[in-house]
């Protein structure tokens, strides 16, 4: 087949110089490989981490990087086309990241996979990168804690609160402290460390009775975070958590989803029980369980560069 000459302008008229195209051969144009798989379950989309690691597949043997984050190396895919990245992030925005892989023989590039991950900064980093990015689950740290209580139970032993079993429990009565129904009767527990709570749990034991209601009705959970945090009743120093009026027994739990409290010493302060809600001759308490649950990695630091990697696959 001839060539065919193709200007811009006319032909003749010398305002552009015609080129030629032999229309028999295929025009050469840019080859793009698939994008990258993303195991995006991996990486969190919030973060105080200074840098994720993204973990996918891609061909194995193909080079991997990164833009639209703070900076990117480039990693290889192994054998089985596994790879993770190392990803830095800019601070306190949200981080746009498109992750390409390209054919370190041909040079071909494929199309981006696109993932966003915010960067927010905090003392108490929430969001730990461990193996892969999988946050641990909330651990009742009530279990390792010494507890105490104003007086001994009048029935079962104040460490069965802590054991991590329902079926025992400590029992308190009103006529166990003075003045007698100026009901200020308290159990404290104390952590290991000073700890962010995301939920406390108080499991009562209804059925102890089946005449009088042995479940808190009236209470109030207190915090503190002073060593010696004193004497709940008298002149310590601790926050009111929660204040709870005609409570109804069974299992009470308070939950911290966005705001977590930190607490080195929690408090039960007992008033009324769920029979009378109001001053009698005396008031019970039996309680099985009192637990405290941690947020995972709160007290943990970021991971040096460029650990994020470390175990992922």
């Amino acid at each position: 087949m001839a060539a065919f000459a193709l200007g811009a302008g006319c032909l003749g008229d010398g305002t552009d110089p015609p080129s030629t195209h032999d229309l028999s051969r295929p025009m050469d144009g840019p080859v793009q490989l698939a994008a990258p798989n993303i195991e995006r379950g991996s990486i969190p989309t919030i973060t105080c981490q200074g840098e994720v690691g993204v973990i996918g597949s891609t061909q194995p043997g193909f080079n991997v990087y990164a833009t639209g984050g703070a900076s990117s190396g480039i990693t290889t895919a192994n054998s089985s086309g596994r790879f993770c990245l190392p990803v830095s992030l800019n601070r306190d925005q949200l981080n746009t990241i498109n992750v390409y892989a390209t054919d370190p023989q041909t040079g071909h590039l494929s199309a981006p996979a696109t993932l966003d991950v915010t960067h927010r900064s905090s003392s108490d980093c929430q969001t730990p990168i461990l193996d892969g990015g999988v946050a641990p689950d909330p651990e009742n740290v009530a279990l390792e804690a010494e507890v105490t209580s104003m007086e001994p139970p009048k029935t079962g032993m104040v460490s069965a609160l802590n054991d991590g079993n329902p079926s025992t429990f400590a029992l308190w009565e009103s006529d166990q402290w003075v003045p007698f129904l100026a009901y200020d009767g308290w159990v404290k527990l104390t952590l290991k460390k000073p700890t962010a709570i995301s939920k406390i749990i108080l499991r009562w034991r209804d059925n102890y009775s089946s005449v009088e209601k042995y479940f808190g009705a009236d209470y109030k959970i207190m915090v503190s975070l002073t060593a010696d945090a004193g004497d709940p009743q008298d002149g310590g120093v601790w926050t009111t958590l929660k204040t709870v009026k005609a409570g109804d027994g069974g299992e009470d739990a308070l939950e911290y989803r966005d705001n977590q409290p930190m607490a080195l010493h929690i408090a039960l302060w007992l008033q009324f029980d769920g029979e009378t809600g109001v001053t009698s001759y005396d008031e019970l308490f039996a309680l099985a369980e009192f637990e405290v649950y941690d947020t995972p990695g709160s007290t943990s630091q970021p991971p040096p560069t460029p650990g994020v990697c470390a175990g992922a696959f």
